[in-house]
């Protein structure tokens, strides 16, 4: 919930930027702070459309400037990629902002919101992202610990983008988490994410990645969101819906398995759906 009362509006955020921003709309607000679009009224980026987040007072300032140190770092057709970042107040409050490339098209939420996607369209979206956990992993040792369709963009080509690094645990430096406690979305979490160990690997975001294939073939979440359902692994993914190929079938089957290093690597990921693209 915003600790804005009442949230934090379009047209206040663009006044506050002093008019950086031509026109500006609201996207979403969650735990973390407000997303809006915009396009850039001025400057070396004048007409460039792009996505700020302002993430609220109540976040760790450490944590926002890893997410920025990490987006900096990393190039990768599959990951949002950063444009500026600093500090500002809002109705007196200091809040820290983040501006990245808008991605054009829409969340893997919403496609699978309108219709199971087929085997073909999953799979080119599941190689995207898996390359995207690549990126990030090899050689940053940044786990994203928050794949989900909502954090997945779809563009009109079909290729998807990996946006928000915002619960990015970066496994080289100290953690930001109280002990005991998980963070990541309910329904994605590997098992050991959700019991909240610190040693976290690639190997976590592959298990979050094999629920959304799943989530994206059968049009719903296979366990209808529930966490606990996954304590030990996923579900088999055969008899959510039938007719899928074998060989699809034991790759989902094995990146949601509960031993995370029996969990093929990301790039392992890509290699062996590739054949499924259409």
């Amino acid at each position: 919930m915003s600790p804005f009362n009442p949230p934090l509006a379009a047209d206040e955020v663009r006044t506050v930027f002093k008019d950086r921003y031509s026109d500006l709309i609201a996207i979403k607000t969650g735990g973390q702070g407000a997303v809006f679009c915009g396009t850039v009224a001025s400057g070396p980026l004048a007409g460039g459309k792009v996505a700020l987040k302002v993430y609220f007072a109540d976040q760790l300032k450490e944590r926002t400037e890893r997410e920025t140190t990490a987006l900096r770092a990393i190039t990768s057709a599959s990951l949002v990629q950063l444009v500026g970042n600093g500090r500002i107040d809002f109705r007196g409050t200091p809040c820290v902002w983040l501006e990245t490339a808008f991605v054009e098209g829409d969340s893997l939420a919403a496609r699978i919101a309108a219709a199971p996607l087929s085997v073909a369209a999953a799979s080119r979206i599941a190689v995207d992202i898996a390359l995207a956990i690549e990126a990030i992993w090899t050689p940053h040792r940044i786990v994203h610990r928050d794949i989900k369709p909502d954090n997945i963009m779809v563009t009109p080509d079909g290729h998807a983008v990996l946006i928000d690094l915002g619960v990015a645990r970066h496994t080289a430096l100290s953690d930001l988490t109280t002990l005991g406690t998980a963070w990541g979305t309910q329904g994605y979490m590997s098992p050991e994410q959700a019991m909240a160990r610190r040693s976290l690997t690639c190997h976590s975001d592959v298990f979050s990645l094999g629920i959304v294939v799943q989530q994206s073939i059968l049009g719903r979440h296979p366990t209808n969101g529930d966490q606990d359902m996954l304590m030990n692994g996923g579900p088999s993914t055969a008899p959510l819906k039938a007719g899928l190929p074998a060989e699809f079938v034991a790759l989902v089957d094995q990146m949601v398995l509960r031993r995370s290093f029996l969990r093929p690597a990301p790039q392992a990921v890509a290699e062996r759906l590739q054949p499924f693209i259409a």
